[in-house]
Protein backbone atom coordinates (compact mmCIF):
# COMPACT_ATOMS: atom_id res chain seq x y z
CA UNK A 1 0.00 0.00 0.00
CA UNK A 2 1.01 3.46 -0.82
CA UNK A 3 0.38 6.53 1.73
CA UNK A 4 0.79 10.06 1.76
CA UNK A 5 -0.90 12.39 4.17
CA UNK A 6 -3.58 9.90 5.72
CA UNK A 7 -4.72 8.65 2.43
CA UNK A 8 -3.85 4.99 1.50
CA UNK A 9 -3.90 3.22 -2.02
CA UNK A 10 -4.44 -0.71 -2.01
CA UNK A 11 -2.96 -2.73 -4.33
CA UNK A 12 -6.11 -3.80 -6.34
CA UNK A 13 -7.15 0.50 -6.29
CA UNK A 14 -3.80 1.06 -7.14
CA UNK A 15 -3.96 -1.55 -10.36
CA UNK A 16 -7.33 -0.81 -11.11
CA UNK A 17 -5.97 3.34 -11.35
CA UNK A 18 -2.68 1.94 -13.24
CA UNK A 19 -5.03 0.01 -16.22
CA UNK A 20 -6.99 3.58 -16.51
CA UNK A 21 -4.29 5.70 -16.77
CA UNK A 22 -2.31 3.24 -19.20
CA UNK A 23 -5.57 3.67 -21.50
CA UNK A 24 -5.32 7.20 -21.22
CA UNK A 25 -2.01 7.31 -21.92
CA UNK A 26 -2.55 5.05 -24.70
CA UNK A 27 -4.31 8.09 -26.32
CA UNK A 28 -2.41 10.65 -25.45
CA UNK A 29 0.52 8.60 -27.74
CA UNK A 30 -2.22 8.84 -30.16
CA UNK A 31 -2.99 12.65 -29.99
CA UNK A 32 0.37 13.65 -29.84
CA UNK A 33 1.16 11.31 -32.96
CA UNK A 34 -1.32 13.66 -34.76
CA UNK A 35 0.05 16.92 -33.40
CA UNK A 36 3.67 16.11 -34.50
CA UNK A 37 2.70 14.11 -37.72
CA UNK A 38 4.99 10.96 -36.55
CA UNK A 39 4.72 8.23 -34.25
CA UNK A 40 4.50 8.58 -30.65
CA UNK A 41 4.32 5.87 -28.19
CA UNK A 42 3.92 5.43 -24.63
CA UNK A 43 5.66 3.53 -22.00
CA UNK A 44 3.28 2.10 -18.78
CA UNK A 45 2.76 5.06 -16.46
CA UNK A 46 3.82 4.56 -12.90
CA UNK A 47 1.24 5.41 -10.28
CA UNK A 48 2.03 6.58 -6.57
CA UNK A 49 0.45 9.26 -4.10
CA UNK A 50 2.53 12.47 -3.84
CA UNK A 51 2.22 15.84 -2.26
CA UNK A 52 1.82 18.39 -4.90
CA UNK A 53 5.08 20.10 -2.90
CA UNK A 54 6.75 17.20 -3.08
CA UNK A 55 6.92 16.16 -6.50
CA UNK A 56 9.52 18.36 -7.57
CA UNK A 57 12.03 17.03 -4.65
CA UNK A 58 11.29 12.93 -5.88
CA UNK A 59 13.28 13.73 -9.74
CA UNK A 60 16.67 13.94 -10.04
CA UNK A 61 16.25 15.70 -13.94
CA UNK A 62 15.08 18.50 -14.98
CA UNK A 63 11.53 18.26 -15.91
CA UNK A 64 8.39 20.62 -17.48
CA UNK A 65 5.33 18.89 -15.39
CA UNK A 66 1.71 19.76 -15.67
CA UNK A 67 -1.67 18.88 -13.68
CA UNK A 68 -4.41 17.58 -14.90
CA UNK A 69 -7.52 17.37 -13.16
CA UNK A 70 -10.54 15.07 -14.14
CA UNK A 71 -13.97 14.21 -13.36
CA UNK A 72 -15.43 11.04 -15.16
CA UNK A 73 -14.70 7.37 -14.21
CA UNK A 74 -11.94 8.66 -12.01
CA UNK A 75 -12.06 12.18 -10.04
CA UNK A 76 -8.69 13.60 -9.32
CA UNK A 77 -5.85 14.80 -10.33
CA UNK A 78 -2.21 13.63 -12.06
CA UNK A 79 0.88 15.46 -12.39
CA UNK A 80 2.73 14.70 -16.18
CA UNK A 81 6.64 15.22 -16.07
CA UNK A 82 8.51 15.31 -19.25
CA UNK A 83 12.53 15.37 -18.82
CA UNK A 84 13.73 18.36 -20.54
CA UNK A 85 15.36 16.42 -22.90
CA UNK A 86 12.27 14.65 -24.39
CA UNK A 87 10.71 18.17 -24.16
CA UNK A 88 13.51 19.59 -26.56
CA UNK A 89 12.49 16.29 -28.73
CA UNK A 90 8.94 17.20 -29.13
CA UNK A 91 9.00 21.16 -29.47
CA UNK A 92 11.16 20.43 -32.41
CA UNK A 93 8.80 17.98 -33.82
CA UNK A 94 6.18 20.56 -33.16
CA UNK A 95 7.91 23.39 -34.77
CA UNK A 96 9.42 21.20 -37.57
CA UNK A 97 12.71 21.75 -36.91
CA UNK A 98 14.97 19.02 -38.89
CA UNK A 99 16.45 15.85 -37.44
CA UNK A 100 19.72 17.36 -37.25
CA UNK A 101 18.84 20.39 -35.29
CA UNK A 102 16.54 18.53 -32.79
CA UNK A 103 20.16 16.28 -32.25
CA UNK A 104 22.10 20.05 -31.54
CA UNK A 105 19.87 21.36 -29.07
CA UNK A 106 19.67 17.63 -27.18
CA UNK A 107 23.44 17.96 -26.85
CA UNK A 108 22.74 21.28 -25.36
CA UNK A 109 19.53 20.75 -24.41
CA UNK A 110 18.37 24.16 -25.31
CA UNK A 111 15.28 25.66 -26.06
CA UNK A 112 14.07 29.06 -27.60
CA UNK A 113 11.09 30.91 -26.42
CA UNK A 114 9.13 29.54 -29.39
CA UNK A 115 9.98 25.71 -28.58
CA UNK A 116 9.19 26.15 -24.89
CA UNK A 117 5.44 27.35 -25.94
CA UNK A 118 5.23 24.44 -27.96
CA UNK A 119 6.60 22.26 -25.07
CA UNK A 120 3.87 23.94 -22.91
CA UNK A 121 1.01 23.00 -25.91
CA UNK A 122 2.63 19.96 -26.00
CA UNK A 123 1.49 19.44 -22.24
CA UNK A 124 -1.41 21.10 -22.25
CA UNK A 125 -2.70 18.68 -24.52
CA UNK A 126 -1.01 15.81 -23.10
CA UNK A 127 -3.29 16.90 -19.78
CA UNK A 128 -6.61 17.30 -22.25
CA UNK A 129 -6.21 14.13 -24.61
CA UNK A 130 -5.73 12.46 -20.69
CA UNK A 131 -8.61 13.67 -19.10
CA UNK A 132 -10.69 12.90 -22.14
CA UNK A 133 -9.33 9.73 -22.08
CA UNK A 134 -10.55 9.22 -18.60
CA UNK A 135 -14.03 10.84 -19.06
CA UNK A 136 -14.71 8.58 -21.68
CA UNK A 137 -14.24 5.40 -20.03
Amino acid sequence: MSSTSGVYLTRPARDTLLSLADAALQRVAQSWSLLVDSVVSADSPEIALRERYDIQSSFTQPCLHAFAEAEGAVVGASAFLLRSIDAVTLAGLMVRSSPEEIRRKRSLVALSELEIDAAREALNQLCGAYARGLREM
